[in-house]
Formats: C-alpha cells, sequence, structure tokens
C-alpha cells in the first residue's frame, strides 16, 4: 500500500505539527526551520525555503539577513534552527518531539560545512558558525540530531523499537 501523508505546520506555534494519513504504516515528518531570528520577529521561520524565492541562492539570501542585522549588537543577534518531527500510528497516536540549536547570526559568513543558514548561524559556546564545524560535531548538536535521538528514545520507549 501507498504511504499517504500531509504536513501541517502551525503559523502560530510551530511545535504543532498534524500528521493526516491513510495507511497500515507508520508515518514519520520530520519539519525543520531556520532559522527564527528573534530581532527579525523569528523570521524567517517556517517561510525559511521560501525566504526571497526558491531559487534564490543561500549566499544571497545569508547576505539579505547580514544586511538586515547590520549595526545590531550580539545580544539582540539570537537565533535558532528548529526541528519538529512527528510520528503517527495506524491507531490515530500522534508523538511528537521538538528541539532546537541556539546560537546567534554572525557579523559575517563565514566556513563551508553544512549548507542552506549555516555559514551565518554562529554557536557562541564554539566560537564558530555551524558551517564551520565537522559534520560529526554537528550531528551531535543540530536540532535534527538531538529530535531524532528524543524520537528514538521515545518510540524505545513505547516499545516500537529497541
Amino acid at each position: 500500500k501507498r504511504l499517504q501523508d500531509q504536513v501541517y505546520l502551525g503559523e502560530e506555534n510551530n511545535e504543532e505539527i498534524k500528521i493526516k494519513y491513510k495507511s497500515e504504516f507508520f508515518a514519520l515528518q520530520n519539519e525543520k526551520l531556520l532559522n527564527q531570528i528573534d530581532f527579525l520577529n523569528k523570521e524567517p521561520g517556517i517561510h525559511s525555503a521560501r525566504f526571497m524565492g526558491h531559487d534564490t541562492s543561500y549566499d544571497i539570501k545569508n547576505k539579505c539577513i547580514l544586511e538586515k542585522l547590520a549595526g545590531v549588537p550580539d545580544e539582540k543577534r539570537s537565533a535558532r534552527f528548529v526541528c519538529a518531527i512527528a510520528v503517527a500510528f495506524p491507531d490515530g497516536r500522534i508523538e511528537t518531539v521538538r528541539d532546537t540549536m541556539e546560537g546567534r547570526i554572525a557579523h559575517e559568513i563565514a566556513g563551508t560545512n553544512g549548507f542552506g543558514f549555516d555559514p551565518i548561524f554562529f554557536l557562541p559556546d564554539r566560537g564558530l558558525t555551524s558551517a564551520e564545524i565537522s559534520p560529526e560535531e554537528k550531528n551531535e548538536i543540530s536540532h535534527r540530531g538531538k529530535a531524532l535521538r528524543r524520537m528514538c528514545e521515545r518510540l524505545k520507549e513505547l516499545g516500537v523499537i529497541e
């Protein structure tokens, strides 16, 4: 049978994920966001992928964000990546987890690892952007890595996986 699922990410409350599905199987959905930039009223938020248009390169998007934050002090450049994961069970139950990677927007583009907004996402405790750390280190601290580990723990608690 074909798994059919739809995801709705609430505009007002980003951690609310609902899955509608028609299947005898589990449905899993991973939704990630950047970048809630506090100074920009949590923009681009759920519109991160469409920020400035789908065809606009992240180099241009990153430069635009840096321009919008020109002159803004570090303490007002707080930002986060957010990941929500939902698993829908055939009986209608939905388990969700949400996690973040906290940081701030850097003053300049730095690093070649990662993708998207990583070159401007500064991690103060490491003194580097998320594009300057190794993939292994990023997996340990990232919003996706933390949310996935939390979901795995929850599924173990429920006896779904070992």
